[in-house]
């Protein structure tokens, strides 16, 4: 079996903290020579320590942006949890209708996108449960640090056993085409969704302001100051009325005072305290622009 000498551990160790918030341990070794091997494979390495001795003499961006790939978990499904979209359907969204049918306008976010079934689940909601919402400004935007899991949400394309997992038969229908059998999205979904490579290290704020925020199952492999930076920027950019979603297992307890759980069975979460909220007006103003397409 392979192993990895402890000056490289720590090395690799430390090195996606850094750029990546990851935080792994000691402990994980057999991990990371699991999601690395095929790195080493590809790159040339006759195995993952001779892998990790070459970009600690020869750092290499691309080789990095592999590992980042291979140690991120990305595994999802099409509505995930189910609560957290009923949620949006039965009280988000209805709110949002109300209290912006001036504006006519919404932002949704989808943090650590992984594959794409969050936001595509979140784009077919909206299109099943609410036709008044037509003629809005609608931007979703996905983003994920995993260049690998991007480009396949930016593609839509799944496998029978993907597109089983969270969708019903008429959904499939509804809202997919069958191709050499695989699915693939239909384009009037796929053109409603924003697809960007983003570190949640990063400053947010040519994202900002945002109504709904789900980021979903990426705080649980960050440590404590790494959670409260990544909520706190979250905060910063929710609009007034703006609501953020965690995974099951995740909360803001004990972590930072600035957002705080909306009572109900329900867990989400809103701005704690009143802050300067940036408008869609100072949005323009300060240089902030819509989503981008790649």
């Amino acid at each position: 079996m392979q192993s990895i000498t402890r000056e490289n551990l720590a090395f690799i160790i430390n090195t996606l903290r850094q750029i990546a918030g990851i935080d792994l341990s000691e402990e994980q070794e057999y991990l990371i020579i699991d999601k690395l091997s095929p790195v080493a494979k590809l790159t040339n390495h006759a195995t993952v320590n001779n892998l990790i001795n070459t970009i600690r003499i020869h750092p290499s961006s691309r080789i990095m942006e592999s590992i980042c790939d291979a140690l991120t978990t990305n595994e999802t499904l099409f509505f995930r949890d189910k609560i957290p979209f009923d949620t949006l359907k039965n009280e988000i969204l209805p709110e949002v209708i109300h209290t912006q049918k001036d504006t006519q306008k919404l932002r949704i976010w989808s943090a650590a996108c992984s594959s794409g079934q969050e936001p595509y689940s979140i784009a077919i909601l909206i299109a099943e449960h609410f036709p008044e919402l037509t003629n809005w400004n609608i931007e979703i935007l996905a983003s994920d640090i995993s260049e690998r899991a991007l480009k396949k949400a930016e593609q839509g394309v799944y496998r029978e056993f993907e597109i089983q997992r969270g969708l019903t038969p008429d959904l499939i229908a509804r809202y997919f085409t069958n191709k050499n059998e695989v699915w693939q999205i239909l384009p009037r979904l796929r053109e409603k969704i924003y697809f960007e490579r983003r570190n949640l290290l990063d400053p947010f704020h040519s994202i900002g302001p945002v109504d709904i925020v789900f980021c979903r199952y990426v705080l649980i492999y960050f440590d404590t100051m790494v959670k409260k930076l990544v909520l706190d920027n979250i905060a910063s950019i929710l609009s007034p009325n703006g609501y953020l979603f965690l995974g099951s297992a995740e909360s803001v307890v004990n972590v930072t005072g600035s957002l705080e759980r909306v009572p109900g069975t329900v867990p989400y979460y809103r701005q704690h305290t009143p802050q300067r909220k940036i408008s869609p007006l100072d949005a323009g103003k300060i240089g902030l622009t819509p989503f981008a397409k790649k």
